[in-house]
Order: C-alpha cells, then structure tokens, then sequence
C-alpha cells in the first residue's frame, strides 16, 4: 500500500458502537481523531494510579475498575477535559 492509500484509510467516515456501564454510544466520523478509549479492568494492577495518566487528554474513555489500586486518586486525572467515561471502581482508592 502507498503513503496516500494509508491516508485515504484513515480519513475515511465510519460509524462505531461503543457500551460501556450500559450506556450506548454511537461515533460517527473519522474515528481515529474522535475516539480514544483505555481499558485496564480486570488486570490485578496494584499500586497508585500513575498522575501521568493525567497527561492524556485527548481519552474519552478511561477503565481502571476491578484492580487493586490503592491511595488517592490523582489531581492531574482532572486535565482529562474530553472524557465522558471514567470508572475506578471495584478498588481501593482513599
């Protein structure tokens, strides 16, 4: 595939279907620039949640539920202006 055929891909307009905690979205577009999702659940994670999370601002989604995380909730995690979905469940954050 050429340089121009891969960027042709990816300015392509789709539909997604995402769910998450019983919420249905729909994301119509050019995905790659208007979705970004992270989900760590379920992963046995131990420690504190890393403030350098904090530095992706462009994630809509971020799952950290059912580890065990502990110790607060970082500050930084407020620079997350574009999420829509953030679930630290399911662990032992003070």
């Amino acid at each position: 595939m050429k340089d121009t055929d891969d960027n042709q891909f990816y300015s392509q307009q789709d539909e997604a279907q995402f769910t998450t905690k019983r919420l249905h979205l729909t994301y119509k577009g050019v995905i790659l620039d208007i979705m970004s999702v992270l989900d760590l659940s379920c992963n046995k994670l131990t420690g504190e949640i890393p403030e350098e999370l904090g530095l992706l601002t462009q994630i809509r989604v971020l799952n950290l539920s059912h580890n065990v995380l502990t110790g607060p909730i970082p500050v930084k995690l407020s620079n997350l202006t574009n999420i829509e979905s953030l679930d630290l469940s399911s662990n032992h954050l003070t």
